[in-house]
């Protein structure tokens, strides 16, 4: 039901409010896609509810807002800003924690019970070493010109529906205590559910080998399980996250993706509204784990619903603590998504990549470092590519730092096997065979940096558009190569569906064109949305799909 306010005499309002406490699937039906995007909240049809007063006063506080966030330092925001600011359910953080304050203290005076100052623990002096300069500094984080709006600075859901909505609307940074309590009811375990069970094998044995390409603490094969055992969100995003792989290769295997999805938006949506803010590692790793969902599900058609740098960021744009292994291994995650995003053409790249934020960014101490090293370097690269001017100065630079890295990696980021592709013996490809998923990541996004300083290069651009074109032909066979000699594979099809949606237009040879095509049906098959791509390269090409 929708209620309006009645309209003072002085102004107008144009609140509505919808009430859905009455909303249920029918009994022993599956919630659908549909059901997702058209309601708000799911409850069984036994659902009690506590009665409410019928007095309801509507507050409009948007000029109060307005005038905290210009308090804050947010100064010369546009009228449309503000008239967004208006629309959207945010609330700055200390009127925020005022009301939470005063909520609290009222609880407790009715229930002494729920004081939650009992048996409080002695303070403890800070005596940790001062945070290194490169996070304290704001420009750091963000370019210049591509400063976030500053009301998009935490996570907010618009609505429950399948893209969840924007994530980055609610009070202005995010404060990581990095406590790994949960207030939310304990899991069951050991597991009950044989299905659930599996997932949870295959993701502790499968994926997190694939998520760890960003921590050489093993952090999503260790820490992160671990974690997930006192903590249900985590738990339903782990379930989720193996759900959508092993459905990629069995459709028949007896668990839905959506079925968790909704499950772990029913618990972090509250968790997110009730403080404002995340607080802990194992809710930041479930979102981080849910965005990836959001992207897989929108494929190569990408998805602008979903943002994550507002989790890592404070109102100025530093970077927040970082000392957390688990923060790190999702700030490091989050890249990855940027660069997907930006070669989907979209601007994505909001981390400002001409610094390096991390210490082994810089200096690596490991084969994970260096592999994380190359992928910040190909979305600094990549940064400068769809930036304003790129000069040949800045290209021979960038291309320094790429040679820089493939010279001084360790000699095991090399393929263990390599033949040449051979036509006449039909091998279209070329052979790279890679021991592990972190050494094929590397190569593919060091070639993925040559082929961006490749399409900038003033040089080959003198040489002709054939030059180009041969040489990226044969960059993007590369990038498929690695995707398809290799059993651990997976993560490796989506970064190069991704490639390929960028650089794909640029290949002239029908045989290459019609390569591509296949390589991407073979993606779809396994779960990947690659039909966006597909339609988007014929059009660049000039011919329907169906002529390949």
């Amino acid at each position: 039901m929708s209620q309006s306010p009645a309209p003072s005499s002085s102004k107008k309002t144009n609140y509505r409010v919808r009430f859905r406490h009455t909303v249920c699937v029918a009994t022993g039906a599956q919630v659908t896609r549909a059901d997702i995007k058209k309601y708000d909240y799911f409850f069984e049809k036994g659902q009690r509810w506590v009665k409410t007063t019928g007095d309801v006063d509507f507050v409009d506080e948007s000029s109060q807002m307005i005038e905290d966030a210009e308090s804050e330092g947010v100064s010369g925001a546009s009228e449309g800003s503000r008239r967004q600011g208006q629309r959207l359910a945010y609330r700055p953080r200390n009127a925020y924690q005022m009301r939470r304050t005063k909520r609290t203290t009222e609880n407790t005076s009715r229930h002494p019970s729920r004081n939650p100052t009992r048996n409080p623990s002695p303070e403890v002096p800070n005596t940790a070493a001062p945070a290194p300069a490169f996070r304290s500094v704001t420009e750091d984080l963000t370019p210049n010109y591509q400063t976030p709006s500053p009301r998009r600075s935490c996570m907010n859901f618009g609505r429950r529906c399948t893209n969840v909505g924007q994530l980055g609307v609610l009070p202005h940074g995010v404060d990581f205590n990095l406590s790994l309590e949960t207030t939310e009811a304990p899991t069951e375990w050991p597991l009950a559910d044989p299905v659930e069970a599996q997932l949870y094998r295959y993701f502790v044995e499968k994926v997190a080998s694939w998520w760890d390409t960003t921590s050489s603490e093993d952090v999503w094969r260790e820490t992160v399980p671990k974690l997930a055992l006192a903590n249900p969100m985590l738990l339903n995003a782990i379930f989720l996250l193996a759900a959508q792989h092993l459905r990629g290769t069995d459709p028949l295997f007896p668990a839905e993706p959506f079925q968790y999805h909704e499950r772990l938006l029913n618990i972090l949506i509250p968790h997110i509204a009730d403080r404002g803010y995340i607080d802990d590692d194992a809710t930041l790793a479930a979102a981080i784990i849910l965005r990836c969902f959001e992207d897989f599900v929108a494929g190569t058609a990408g998805q602008s619903n979903l943002s994550t740098f507002e989790l890592f960021t404070t109102v100025g744009g530093s970077l927040l603590n970082t000392q957390s292994a688990v923060v790190r291994s999702c700030f490091l995650r989050h890249i990855r998504f940027e660069v997907y995003s930006s070669l989907l053409g979209q601007q994505s790249l909001r981390v400002n990549y001409r610094t390096f934020i991390l210490p082994d960014l810089v200096e690596p101490s490991d084969n994970i470092a260096w592999n994380n090293r190359i992928v910040w370097l190909a979305a600094r690269v990549l940064q400068w590519s769809t930036g304003d001017s790129q000069t040949l100065h800045e290209w021979q630079e960038l291309t320094d730092l790429i040679d820089d890295w493939e010279k001084s990696r360790p000699s095991s980021f090399a393929p263990f096997f390599y033949r040449e592709r051979n036509l006449n013996e039909g091998r279209y490809y070329p052979d790279l065979w890679f021991s592990t998923s972190y050494y094929i990541e590397a190569n593919q996004y060091l070639v993925l940096a040559r082929i961006a300083l490749a399409k900038h290069n003033p040089l080959l651009q003198e040489a002709g558009t054939q030059t180009m074109s041969d040489y990226i032909s044969t960059k993007l066979r590369e990038v498929v190569a690695m995707a398809q000699c290799n059993d651990h594979r997976t993560p490796a099809l989506f970064l190069a569906s991704h490639v390929l949606y960028a650089y794909g237009p640029m290949v002239e040879d029908h045989f290459d064109r019609v390569k591509i095509i296949e390589f991407l049906e073979e993606v779809d098959t396994v779960g990947w949305a690659t039909k966006p791509a597909m339609r988007w390269l014929a059009s660049q090409w000039g011919w329907s799909i169906e002529e390949s």
